[in-house]
């Protein structure tokens, strides 16, 4: 069994969730954002909505416009932080367990 699957974009993504009907959460890193932050964010709803699942975004340090939209929108986000790899996996927790 595999915890974790990568995929390179949102068609992919949802191709795969429409594959794959044991997926629980989605974990997206903000660096894959293309352009615009507001037109990523609108591109990610449109294909990956319809699944129904919780999602916690990892941002970037530098990611100043792209937080803000999320925070805007109470989107569950944390800034990825390697002094600590398990604070992706507390947040993911708290997520699935509705308490965000």
């Amino acid at each position: 069994m595999q915890l974790v699957e990568t995929v390179a974009n949102e068609e992919v993504a949802s191709d795969y969730l429409k594959q794959h009907h044991d997926v629980i959460g989605l974990i997206i890193d903000t660096g894959l954002c293309e352009g615009q932050a507001e037109n990523w964010l609108i591109r990610l709803r449109t294909q990956l909505a319809w699944a129904g699942l919780p999602a916690l975004f990892v941002a970037q340090p530098e990611d100043i416009e792209l937080k803000a939209l999320l925070a805007k929108f109470d989107a569950p986000c944390i800034e990825q932080n390697e002094q600590q790899p398990q604070a992706i996996l507390e947040a993911l927790t708290l997520l699935l367990q509705g308490k965000r």
